[in-house]
């Protein structure tokens, strides 16, 4: 036999219990990062959770610690693509 006692024992079933309100954050956002690093280039739009999950694999498969690096590959080497192949900007343009 459990002899612990259950804190909701004394609820009676049929009574819902009152949910916690949510009360909105008085929290000023601290901007400075983002003066900073201004240059720090982020994107969300969709889409990018099927280019993320094609990341995660490509990391995966390639032993890449994380998917920033990942990332970082991909861009790094689509870039020298389009610097020396002006064909291949002209065909994603």
């Amino acid at each position: 036999m459990n002899n612990r006692r259950n804190p909701l024992a004394a609820l009676d079933g049929d009574e819902p219990v009152a949910a916690l309100a949510h009360r909105p954050s008085r929290a000023k956002r601290n901007r400075q990062w983002e003066t900073e690093n201004n240059d720090v280039v982020t994107y969300r739009a969709p889409g990018l959770k099927a280019i993320n999950a094609r990341l995660k694999r490509y990391a995966h498969r390639h032993s890449i610690a994380t998917i920033g690096e990942a990332a970082l590959l991909v861009l790094e080497t689509g870039l020298t693509v389009l610097e020396n192949k002006p064909q291949a900007a002209e065909y994603h343009a």
